[in-house]
């Protein structure tokens, strides 16, 4: 990922950050290397809030909010997929 960005942008840009590797994947990347400094420091002393927002299928019954640990669980028919891990447990 990062080869293919740095041949576009330049060398200056990094990777900031992987969130959530083990679910979502998503990278934050930084243009220059000040702010790729200033964003590490951010993400190593927790400053960073993280805001999830879910696409669904269909009309959830009611709106709400939820709060737990998300994670990959293997389904039935052998499929990974991202879902609360008290899931799992059910």
């Amino acid at each position: 990922l990062i080869s293919r960005v740095r041949s576009t942008r330049g060398d200056a840009v990094g990777v900031a950050h992987r969130l959530d590797r083990d679910t979502s994947g998503i990278c934050v990347l930084a243009k220059t290397k000040a702010a790729l400094r200033a964003l590490s420091i951010q993400f190593q002393d927790r400053q960073v809030n993280k805001t999830y927002v879910g696409a669904v299928a269909g009309v959830p019954a009611a709106e709400g909010v939820i709060d737990g640990a998300i994670g990959k669980i293997l389904t039935p028919e052998g499929y990974n997929r991202v879902a609360l891990l008290s899931e799992a447990e059910g």
